[in-house]
């Protein structure tokens, strides 16, 4: 992961058949036509006994950021490295990143690895991705290296870059020669230092490891942000193994801000195995551990045979992981997959003038500057334009632009991002401007932390056995024309993933739509019943029927459960 500007190693196995004399591409993963050279006409200084041979190339100033391939042309031909250079235009905070677990593809319950992951990761577009090993279940038994060329190009299609470390049922032995030049390695985000290990039942942590993730610690304990390891093994014998070594376990761990342990599983951590290990360590300022379910359909031990990802929120030293699910016995649950999805209206190809999408969240958790990446074809004289979300950056295909598109998804439910290379294809928002009144103050669409307004439900009882929650308090839906003409409205509200129901009785009858006049508002009482109610800060969500985006407006909400 680099800058533009910026310079890095590229390390190269020679053969004879390459040739003596290389260039170097970058190309673009998702659009091909963006191709960048580095440096042209030149040779690599022999290294390693002259198997391998070594420059430093350096990034061009003016680069698209994204994940490119490296792309070498020698003597025979092309030779591709693929998403090996991440260019980024600036280091984020906070950012988001990504863990998949055991996958143990080949498993009767697991034949291949799931295709739904790598359309949720990329929709949450994480800045990286770390795997912790088990990819395959007979690899090291078989000795079979062509099953990292199957996880490659499964992982390859995730357009982040992707860091793994090997499990036990992993070929190791082909580890060097398919994925990387060593089981151990690292990894930096700006201030923040991964130290991905070789840690698991066939080849677990030896002393020689645990001195150099100690020196590698000691030269990261000054990092502004923290440090945080990767491994496949679960039983935390890392910290065993330091707390022998150091002795006061706590202090050495807050004074090399180790923060995260991440490491491989079958199921979610329940809070209970290995926590002895984690004795005089606080997750909230110290030490955080990390144990994924499952990325995959396999049911090994606990797992569920439906699989899981883990989003992983950093904002400065404090660590966001756990997703809170309406029913979740386990306070580390991790995501199934299968809530987050995209749906198209035509052919996201390049060929047409203008195409929707539709991105529909149905987890309890809202996901801000999430990424949907939409082509239309080239019009004479314009360039794309978006509604529903935020033009990004627009990359030049050759015979069509390919749009990135940020969108913020409410919790339970979904926004509607229409890209077109035409303004006039473009349609208008309604000129009504919607706001929250609960009580006597008004709520703004963007009220967080204490001004967020809360919301008590109490448990009710209707007929034939139906259970129902209701807030007595009084919340209303004012509308007010900003326009000079009269304007036909009909708002649809929901909350927590419900309708809301709206009384419009008191002013407009059962009249559907009404109609405001220019300069007028309207306020229509909301009846707050819902099925369920799941505590927690959610977005009341607002609409419109005419508008074809559906264009949301949304207020901060703090849900609360009478007991």
């Amino acid at each position: 992961m680099v800058r533009p500007g910026e310079e890095f190693f590229f390390v190269m196995r020679l053969r004879k058949s390459v040739g003596k004399r290389f260039f170097v591409w970058l190309a673009h993963s998702r659009v091909p036509q963006i191709r960048v050279n580095l440096r042209a006409d030149f040779g690599l200084a022999p290294v390693h006994g002259q198997q391998h041979g070594q420059t430093i190339l350096k990034i061009p100033e003016k680069i698209p950021p994204g994940l490119y391939d490296l792309e070498v042309e020698g003597k025979d031909g092309s030779h591709f490295s693929r998403h090996s250079v991440r260019v980024i235009d600036q280091w984020r905070n906070p950012f988001r990143f990504v863990h998949l677990s055991n996958m143990n593809i080949d498993d009767p319950a697991a034949p291949e690895f799931d295709q739904l992951l790598i359309d949720e990761i990329n929709l949450l577009a994480p800045e990286f991705v770390v795997c912790t090993g088990d990819f395959t279940e007979w690899g090291r038994v078989l000795g079979n290296p062509i099953d990292w060329r199957r996880t490659l190009e499964f992982l390859g299609q995730i357009h982040a870059p992707t860091y793994i470390v090997c499990g036990d049922h992993d070929d190791e032995a082909s580890f060097r020669r398919h994925v990387a030049d060593n089981e151990i390695g690292t990894l930096d985000y700006g201030e923040y230092h991964g130290i991905l290990m070789l840690d698991h039942a066939a080849h677990p942590i030896d002393n020689a490891q645990l001195k150099w993730l100690k020196a590698d610690l000691d030269a990261h304990q000054d990092v502004e942000g923290f440090n945080f390891v990767v491994m496949h093994n679960d039983d935390l014998h890392v910290l065993d193994m330091l707390r022998r070594d150091v002795g006061d376990l706590p202090t050495f761990v807050r004074a090399h801000k180790l923060r995260m342990i991440i490491t491989g599983g079958h199921s979610d951590w329940d809070l209970r195995e290995f926590a002895s290990k984690l004795k005089g360590l606080d997750s909230k300022k110290d030490l955080v551990y990390i144990r994924t379910h499952q990325s995959s359909t396999c049911m090994h031990d606990r797992a569920t045979g439906i699989s899981h990802y883990r989003v992983i929120e950093v904002d400065g030293n404090q660590i966001r992981y756990r997703y809170r699910d309406d029913t979740a016995p386990v306070a580390h649950d991790s995501i199934p997959v299968g809530r987050l999805r995209v749906f198209y209206s035509g052919k996201n190809d390049g060929t047409e003038d203008a195409i929707v999408a539709t991105v529909m969240n149905a987890l309890n958790r809202e996901f801000d500057s999430c990424r949907v990446w939409l082509a239309v074809a080239k019009a004479s004289g314009e360039r794309p334009g978006v509604r529903g979300g935020k033009l990004v950056r627009v990359l030049d295909g050759g015979g069509y632009w390919m749009c990135e598109v940020g969108v913020d998804l409410p919790d339970k439910g979904g926004r509607k991002v229409m890209v077109a290379n035409r303004a006039a294809l473009l349609p208008k928002p309604l000129p009504i401007e919607a706001k929250l009144a609960v009580g006597a103050g008004e709520v703004p669409g963007t009220a967080t932390g204490p001004s967020v307004p809360a919301l008590l439900f109490k448990k009710e009882h209707g007929g034939l056995g139906v259970t129902y929650y209701r807030c007595e308090q009084k919340v209303a839906l004012v509308l007010t024309n900003t326009s000079d003409a009269a304007e036909e409205v009909w708002p649809v509200v929901r909350l927590n993933g419900q309708a809301i129901l709206l009384d419009w009785s008191a002013a407009f009858g059962d009249r559907k739509p009404l109609i405001i006049q220019p300069g007028k508002s309207a306020r229509l009482p909301m009846k707050l019943v819902l099925g369920r109610v799941s505590p927690g800060e959610h977005q009341l969500q607002v609409f419109f029927r005419s508008d074809p985006l559906k264009r949301l407006t949304t207020f901060r909400l703090m849900l609360k459960q009478a007991r």
